[in-house]
């Protein structure tokens, strides 16, 4: 059965739940099944919360996304691959750089 809940806050609809298993935004077509990936488009896409670099101008949607552009660009923090040339300033790729070589050796 179709299940809705209505959420508010300064009296705003902010999701409605579907088979409890979908959470949609109510002000667009966006939908995740994750309630935290609601919020963060909720609160980047139609509240305009930023995280603003206090040390240039760059601000973006979400805290982590600041925090490695300070590491990699402030801090001159790089993840550098052992077996090339290779670098990055996510550690995730870092990461798909070493499986590489690892799965060849």
């Amino acid at each position: 059965p179709l299940t809705t809940k209505n959420t508010s806050r300064k009296g705003m609809m902010l999701n409605k739940i579907i088979d409890r298993k979908r959470y949609t935004c109510l002000m667009c077509d966006f939908a995740s099944e994750h309630h935290a990936s609601l919020k963060k488009h909720r609160l980047s896409k139609h509240e305009a919360v930023r995280f603003q670099c206090e040390r240039c101008e760059r601000s973006y949607t979400d805290s982590s996304a600041l925090l490695r552009h300070k590491k990699a660009v402030h801090d001159g923090f790089i993840y550098k691959c052992e077996a090339c040339d290779k670098h990055s300033q996510m550690e995730c790729s870092y990461k798909t750089q070493e499986n590489i070589h690892s799965s060849i050796n």
